[in-house]
Formats: structure tokens, sequence, C-alpha cells
């Protein structure tokens, strides 16, 4: 879901 790599990217783990 968007909502996962939002979070994902919050926490600096935007590796998708």
């Amino acid at each position: 879901e968007y909502i996962s790599y939002i979070i994902s990217n919050k926490c600096g783990n935007s590796k998708k």
C-alpha cells in the first residue's frame, strides 16, 4: 500500500 511507502519514507527507508 502507498501508506506503507509513506511511513517507510518518514523513517528514512525510501528504498522502493
